[in-house]
């Protein structure tokens, strides 16, 4: 998603509901922020996705960039112990 998209907090919620369902064959009973990541350049947002089974935390990544790049930065991140 791009940069623009960032406020859009229903499209958001749409687009991880439905990567959960396509990607688990589950529905998503709630979805709420768990973690955000910024740089100048891009912008991930970590969810918690409840379904009926388990809690997913699915990532979106907000760019004008490479996403594959962003999602690198921000795994170097986590396993820093930075948020």
């Amino acid at each position: 998603m791009s940069l623009e998209d960032l406020g859009r907090r229903e499209l958001i919620i749409e687009a991880v509901k439905n990567a959960v369902r396509e990607c688990v064959g589950v529905d998503v009973v709630e979805v709420k922020l768990a973690l955000s990541v910024m740089s100048k350049d891009w912008v991930v947002l970590v969810y918690e996705a409840r379904t009926k089974f388990t809690t997913l935390r699915p990532r979106i990544v907000f760019t004008e960039g490479d996403p594959a790049k962003a999602l690198e930065e921000v795994e170097k991140v986590f396993w820093s112990g930075g948020p």
